[in-house]
């Protein structure tokens, strides 16, 4: 991806670019090392920053998975299998039970 500007910067002049990214399951999931790695290159005489390589012209963010709160755990899937199997076991007894009494 490129993000381009124009304008005119003097010597010891800043300016600001502000841009956003979102990271997506999808891509997570391609195996990437988790950081976003930005450069600044400029293709005007005199800049500092040719390659993108150079001090100052890099950064790079450690993307980090957001954290979530825990509404339950891997046990809950058998858990509920279990109590309906007790449930329905119950009541086949219950009614055996019954049917025996007669």
């Amino acid at each position: 991806m490129t993000l381009n500007w124009t304008g005119r910067l003097g010597a010891g002049q800043r300016a600001t670019v502000t841009y956003s990214v979102t990271v997506t399951k999808r891509g997570a999931k391609k195996g990437g090392d988790k950081k976003l790695r930005n450069a600044v290159t400029t293709s005007t005489r005199g800049g500092n920053c040719v390659t993108g390589t150079e001090p100052g012209c890099t950064t790079t963010t450690e993307v980090t998975s957001p954290v979530l709160s825990p509404t339950g755990n891997d046990t809950a899937w058998w858990a509920s299998g279990l109590a309906a199997l007790l449930a329905l076991t119950g009541g086949l007894m219950v009614g055996l039970a019954r049917r025996h009494r007669r």
